[in-house]
């Protein structure tokens, strides 16, 4: 049964820990075939671990997260392993995705 839908490209989202995950597939897609998934939609992603910036300082104890809770999450994700600080699954953004750079 066909659906019509087009299967040559995708778009990935998430909110929060579920936005870092999209990026990381769509980069991992994107790195496999170029261009596959061109769109985000990403609310809030928590792209790195960078708990003394003023903003996390700043609202440490909430409201939502503290971050004490963020680092626990972080601590969970990364199963207790300090990663490098160029590990794009863990920090995407740290350097541009191949795709992204055959494209300049």
């Amino acid at each position: 049964m066909q659906l019509g839908f087009a299967t040559d490209r995708l778009a990935v989202g998430g909110d929060s820990a579920g936005a870092h995950l999209a990026v990381v597939a769509a980069r991992a897609a994107n790195e496999r075939v170029a261009g596959l998934v061109g769109f985000q939609l990403l609310l809030y992603p928590v792209m790195r671990r960078q708990f003394e910036r003023p903003s996390c300082t700043a609202n440490a104890t909430g409201p939502g997260l503290t971050n004490e809770e963020m680092k626990w999450y972080w601590a969970q994700f990364l199963s207790g392993e300090t990663p490098r600080d160029h590990d794009v699954r863990a920090f995407p953004l740290t350097e541009p995705s191949n795709a992204r750079r055959r494209a300049r």
